[in-house]
Formats: structure tokens, C-alpha cells, sequence
């Protein structure tokens, strides 16, 4: 019985704070939930409010937050830049003035 492995896809998650500002991500990891993992045991090290912010594979992620309201979106894309783009333009509707983007990776590599 021959089988064929399925190719690996790359999967990453950002984990973040919103009253600490505290974030983790991950990328290249082999599964979703090795993702989430690593993503939130990193963001742990820095605060205790993390919460998984976004999962994704085989994708690009963004997070922008408004601290002083403790709030963040986050939006996924084919691409680093439109997914730092999207983040801004969703927290400035959904969020108002105030915005900052704060991580961001993809899930093939941190850049």
C-alpha cells in the first residue's frame, strides 16, 4: 500500500491582550492547534488577559487595536501588505480614530 503524503500546509495565529497589549503569534507550524498554542503560551509570557485573536493557514494576518478602548480587529489576506491595510481600514470603521496597527505575520513566515 502506497500512500502519498499530503503536502504540509503552513498554519499561524496571533494571540493578544487587549488591556496589556500583550501578543504572541506563531507561523509554520503543522496544525492549527500547535498554531493557537504557541501563540497564546508566547503571549502569556507578557500578560495574563490573551485571548486567541486570529488562526489562519496558508494566509496572512493583521491586528490593529485602539488601546485606550482595550479593542482590536484582525483580518487575514493572500498577502502581508493587504492584510495590514485591511486592519487599519476595519479598526478605523469599527473602532474610530485612534488605531494602531500592532502585529502582523503570515503563516509561511514571521516577514
Amino acid at each position: 500500500c502506497n500512500r502519498t503524503a499530503t503536502p504540509s500546509v503552513p498554519h499561524g495565529a496571533i494571540a493578544f491582550g487587549a488591556r496589556t497589549a500583550s501578543w504572541g503569534i506563531s507561523y509554520g507550524k503543522p496544525s492549527a492547534a500547535s498554531a493557537n498554542s504557541s501563540a497564546m503560551s508566547a503571549c502569556l509570557e507578557h500578560g495574563s488577559d490573551c485571548q486567541l485573536a486570529t488562526s489562519y493557514s496558508n494566509m496572512c494576518a493583521a491586528l490593529a487595536t485602539v488601546r485606550a478602548k482595550a479593542k482590536f480587529v484582525t483580518v487575514q489576506a493572500n498577502t502581508l501588505g493587504d492584510a495590514k491595510t485591511g486592519a487599519m481600514k476595519t479598526c478605523q470603521a469599527q473602532l474610530g480614530g485612534g488605531c494602531q496597527l500592532w502585529v502582523f505575520t503570515c503563516a509561511w513566515d514571521r516577514n
